[in-house]
């Protein structure tokens, strides 16, 4: 649960709100912050500890293989598609970032400074 929580409340996060705050004031709470406690909420009440409660009795490396033990080879196939997705667009929006960070400090175009910072990425 609390390693859950911890990378849905990441820094990304916390900025994301703090933006959808500024710009919108107290009603983008009902957009961004209360959503994610509710989900927080049901994913820490009614799936995280019999999910945890198999990741200790089988000794499994990850959550798609917990998730399976509980709820069957759907339930790993649906929760590694969210893991794909959630890292697709958490990876992108890193790098858009790196970019815009690129397209400031250098003056290149925002694209060819986003193509920069891909390009980094796979060479590293």
């Amino acid at each position: 649960m609390f390693t859950f929580v911890a990378s849905w409340f990441g820094a990304a996060s916390m900025m994301g709100t703090m933006d959808a705050l500024n710009q919108e004031g107290v009603s983008a709470l009902w957009k961004i912050a209360i959503p994610s406690i509710v989900s927080c909420l049901v994913i820490t009440l009614f799936f995280a500890k019999r999910v945890s409660m198999v990741a200790t009795q089988y000794q499994v490396l990850s959550q798609p293989e917990a998730v399976e033990r509980v709820y069957g080879r759907a339930g790993r196939f649906l929760l590694s598609i969210i893991i794909l997705m959630s890292i697709t667009v958490f990876v992108g929006s890193q790098l858009v970032a790196a970019g815009a960070l690129f397209h400031q400090v250098l003056g290149l175009d925002l694209v060819w400074s986003t193509m920069l910072v891909i390009s980094l990425v796979v060479l590293y």
